[in-house]
């Protein structure tokens, strides 16, 4: 029911890579290429927020190996605007948005619950 490529939880490497860091293919980062943004989407805005609080969580790959921190301040501010557009959008998203939406929420509280019992 849900397509995962828009949930997050299998993301290829290079979507994760900072665009401004040159690709491996061909030496130059993605604003240097003729490669086109896809177009906006309502998807795209929620990926951007949950990608934000994966990376507070400590989900996200940190350069150099390092470990990655975890600010949980910065995960429930992300986790906190993604409430705000369910709020603001209620009755106005099309099934397969409201479910990426309920599903990238539901996914990241849990995490959050996960990663404060730890603390």
């Amino acid at each position: 029911m849900h397509d995962e490529s828009t949930s997050g939880d299998t993301t290829d490497r290079k979507e994760q890579r900072n665009p401004a860091t040159p690709s491996e293919d061909s030496g130059k980062s993605h604003f240097e290429s003729s490669e086109q943004p896809p177009p906006p989407s309502f998807e795209s805005l929620v990926s951007i927020f949950g990608i934000q609080a994966l990376a507070a969580l400590g989900k996200a790959p940190v350069a150099d190996g390092k470990s990655p921190t975890v600010r949980l301040d910065f995960a429930k501010h992300y986790i906190d605007l993604l409430g705000l557009i369910e709020e603001k959008t209620k009755g106005n998203l099309t099934n397969d948005e409201a479910s990426t939406l309920t599903y990238w929420l539901y996914q990241l509280r849990m995490m959050f619950v996960t990663e404060s019992g730890k603390r």
